[in-house]
């Protein structure tokens, strides 16, 4: 549930959040910022699965996770286009957490594969009412603080690739499910 939040809330707040470091920006060079970090998700997903032929899963979700950790919260502190690009740098490494996080959880998962497939999925799903939550906090207000939550999001699931390395795989896939 805490990827879905993370990248529920970067996204449904990413048109605000260019609003706030840079008032000056027009209606449609926002949403050109919305369809660059589709572009850059896209392309971070090729290039993501592609890795995954020569690296661990785990790694590379610890790497991606720990990547999209610091571009978020350095898209809180920056201004201008430094942050909109980080904005767009983590759309790029975000792009193969979930699927990275649903195969390692379901991985060796006997006779509960299709029970835990459907909890992560159901998490998922619930997880989105994230935005929903967030624009009653932050209303139409546009904060480039509001960033930090996917950043605190994406580095409780940088813990679970970390602890997935070290523990039983019956004991990762029910972590799994809360970091989805």
């Amino acid at each position: 549930a805490l990827y879905i939040v993370g990248h529920t809330v970067l996204w449904g707040f990413a048109e605000r959040y260019a609003l706030s470091v840079m008032p000056a920006t027009s209606g449609m060079s926002v949403t050109d910022i919305g369809l660059w970090t589709l572009y850059a998700f896209v392309v971070g997903r090729f290039v993501g699965t592609g890795l995954m032929y020569r690296f661990r899963p785990e790694n590379l979700l610890i790497v991606f996770s720990a990547a999209s950790v610091v571009l978020t919260a350095a898209a809180a502190l920056a201004r201008g286009w430094p942050g909109i690009w980080c904005v767009v740098g983590a759309s790029f490494f975000m792009s193969i957490l979930f699927p990275t996080i649903f195969g390692l959880a379901v991985k060796n998962g006997g006779k509960s594969m299709k029970s835990a497939s459907a909890l992560l999925i159901m998490a998922g799903g619930s997880a989105t009412a994230s935005l929903a939550i967030m624009n009653v906090i932050c209303g139409s207000a546009a904060s480039p603080y509001v960033v930090l939550l996917p950043s605190l999001c994406f580095l409780l699931v940088t813990a679970f690739a970390v602890m997935h390395r070290k523990i039983p795989t019956e004991v990762s896939a029910q972590i799994a499910v809360i970091s989805t």
